[in-house]
């Protein structure tokens, strides 16, 4: 014969039980979205890296590098980086620029 205290204690330890699972799976999904988010990471990282490796290869194949507003007009100039001519062309940019700050300072110097 079944007593009351016999379904009760069944009945939470299938309560138990189920609120376990629950829990179980909830810590599964929280680490799986966690996992999904670091991978995402890796991934916009992995991005980062190669582009970055990309503009330093660039960079060491230059000649004359200049690290100051002459660089910062080679990039306002937004020569793309499959043209054709381009080193030519960023050349000869870098020439014009020069010759522009040169004469400049004669303006100035003038004054």
């Amino acid at each position: 014969m079944v007593t009351v205290e016999h379904e009760f204690t069944e009945r939470a330890k299938v309560l138990l039980e189920e609120a376990r699972r629950r829990a179980a799976a909830a810590q599964i999904r929280e680490r799986d979205a966690h996992v999904d988010r670091l991978e995402r990471r890796v991934k916009k990282l992995v991005q980062s890296l190669e582009e970055t490796e990309a503009a330093l290869k660039q960079i060491a194949a230059m000649k004359n590098i200049d690290l100051g507003i002459a660089s910062l007009y080679k990039v306002v100039q937004g020569l793309p980086m499959e043209e054709a001519n381009r080193a030519l062309k960023q050349e000869l940019m870098t020439v014009i620029f020069h010759a522009n700050v040169d004469l400049q300072k004669r303006l100035q110097e003038k004054a």
